[in-house]
């Protein structure tokens, strides 16, 4: 264990049982600092609980050869708002057990239908903050660029929709009806 000496006003300390003038300003100046320091990182967005973090977790839980089950309520609901993975179980059940395309005919986080490569290049950047922020993603294969809508939920930042190159996006696809009878 370690020990220190201290001289303070002629007395001699020995431990930590006394401590030096700067040291009752040091002390609260590191703890208010580092609270603000990660109040501003999570205000700029890139805090555990931002928005771009759900997007980051989004991609690397579910990358390339590991398809997101679009008919798991639990794993859709760490990403997306109760609205959007509504729909989406929607869209599996239609789909369960049947060969008919009913609103997804492509995988919603890549906008592709063939088999996005592991290391695929994806790059993710925050356009816009609260209230209203938005992410975009941008594929390196198949070489597009998605654009994230994002909304706080009690249960933190959510998936609200994504957007996509052709200017459809997830949420739209998903309630019309003339694309879950295959007339698009």
């Amino acid at each position: 264990m370690c020990s220190v000496t201290i001289r303070q006003n002629g007395d001699t300390c020995v431990g930590f049982g006394c401590r030096p003038r700067w040291a009752v300003y040091l002390v609260p100046l590191l703890v208010f600092g580092i609270a603000g320091l990660c109040r501003s990182l999570s205000a700029d967005g890139a805090g555990p609980g931002s928005p771009i973090r759900i997007v980051q977790a989004l991609y690397g839980d579910w990358a390339g050869d590991k398809p997101l089950p679009t008919n798991d309520r639990e794993v859709l609901e760490r990403y997306f708002d109760s609205e959007l993975t509504k729909l989406l179980l929607e869209d599996a059940a239609c789909a369960h057990g049947q060969d008919v395309i009913c609103g997804l005919d492509f995988d919603p986080i890549y906008d592709t239908q063939e088999h996005v490569a592991k290391n695929t290049k994806i790059e993710i950047q925050s356009l816009s903050e609260a209230p209203r922020p938005r992410v975009a993603v941008t594929l390196e294969h198949p070489g597009r660029t998605l654009t994230y809508a994002l909304h706080q939920t009690p249960g933190g930042w959510r998936i609200s929709d994504i957007k996509y190159s052709d200017g459809h996006s997830l949420k739209s696809i998903l309630s019309d009806k003339e694309y879950e009878a295959g007339e698009k």
